[in-house]
């Protein structure tokens, strides 16, 4: 009975040690699986990205006013000469209170009409949006796929 009991924890030992071994050979492949699917999805650099560092405001809190403004540049045209000089000329020729002060405070040209209606995003802007996932979910396919084949053949 001694025997048996001995020949059994070798039996466990070695189950350990090979279940151990199985577990780190997983991790590694889902470490190289997930570097993968990140090499495959991450976005190109000339698309807009929801995760790059926004600008800053070029002015501070206090002097983003309409009050503020009409103090430091008198006119509403040489607060657009300011700006322009700060971020290049703008993608619109319309000058109003409304379109500087919300540049100023998003530090970059950003001009939407400032109702009370929420702004809708163009169908370019839907589009490439749509592009991009689709490009991505289309990486991740063929990950899944190639792992899915190398799972079946390991089985097999």
């Amino acid at each position: 009975m001694v025997e048996l009991s001995e020949k059994f924890e070798n039996l466990m030992a070695r189950m350990a040690k090979t279940d151990a071994e199985l577990f780190r050979t997983i991790n590694d492949h889902n470490k190289a699986i997930t570097a993968q699917v990140m090499d495959l999805t991450t976005e190109k650099p000339e698309s807009t990205s929801h995760l790059t560092i926004t600008p800053t405001p070029l002015l501070p809190l206090e002097e983003r006013t309409e009050a503020a403004l009409k103090i430091r540049f008198k006119t509403c045209k040489e607060t657009f000469n300011w700006i322009e000089k700060q971020l290049g000329p703008p993608p619109k020729r319309t000058r109003t209170w409304s379109i500087a002060i919300q540049t100023i405070t998003s530090g970059k040209w950003e001009i939407q009409a400032t109702n009370n209606k929420p702004s809708g995003a163009s169908n370019t802007q839907i589009a490439s949006t749509l592009d991009q996932i689709n490009e991505r979910l289309q990486g991740i396919e063929s990950v899944l796929g190639i792992i899915l084949n190398s799972l079946g053949s390991n089985f097999k």
